[in-house]
């Protein structure tokens, strides 16, 4: 059994909250859920395998394959079905999923689209991002959602970003008589 305390992970989200929190007003929910759960469990998930692949493409567009692993190797796909099954409100939750059904059903042809034609409609979602309608708010959900499971997670963490290790490796000092002391 884990001893309850702070690990890297819940370091990572903490340290998101702070430096993403004034940024992201909506994040906040998602972020103390996350610091507040104990045991976070994936059985069952809660999104159908047609969501699961559309959040996979949006996903992939929004933080694509460079010389670093994007959002699919980072496995945010898998990150997102976790914050809506154990983080999320059931009205946080609901909103996302109609939201989510309502883009599938007006872009019915975008799973199995080019990705040309994809990367597209992503895009026109971008640019819609703070407009009043139905999409906005899921789409919102869904690149907030993104960005928080890629940049906590190892390859987002270490690799994408500069990783330096705080207080950093130890390193022991030959001191001679005649050197000053460290002050602590």
């Amino acid at each position: 059994m884990k001893p309850k305390g702070l690990d890297r992970r819940r370091l990572l989200i903490g340290l998101s909250a702070l430096a993403g929190g004034a940024l992201l007003p909506s994040s906040e929910g998602i972020l103390s859920r996350a610091l507040a759960a104990d045991e976070v469990t994936t059985e069952g998930g809660t999104l159908s395998s047609s969501q699961k692949t559309c959040i996979s493409i949006i996903a992939d567009i929004i933080i694509p394959e460079t010389d670093t692993a994007g959002a699919l190797g980072a496995d945010v796909p898998a990150f997102i079905d976790m914050a809506l099954t154990s983080w999320l409100s059931a009205e946080e939750r609901m909103s996302f999923l109609s939201g989510l059904d309502a883009f599938i059903g007006m872009n019915a042809g975008f799973i199995g689209s080019n990705a040309e034609a994809q990367k597209s409609t992503v895009q026109s979602l971008d640019e819609a991002l703070w407009d009043a309608d139905h999409f906005s708010g899921f789409y919102r959900k869904l690149k907030e959602m993104t960005l928080i499971g890629y940049y906590t997670s190892e390859v987002g963490a270490s690799v994408e970003l500069a990783y330096d290790p705080v207080p950093g490796p130890y390193h022991e000092f030959k001191l001679s008589a005649s050197d000053r002391g460290w002050s602590t």
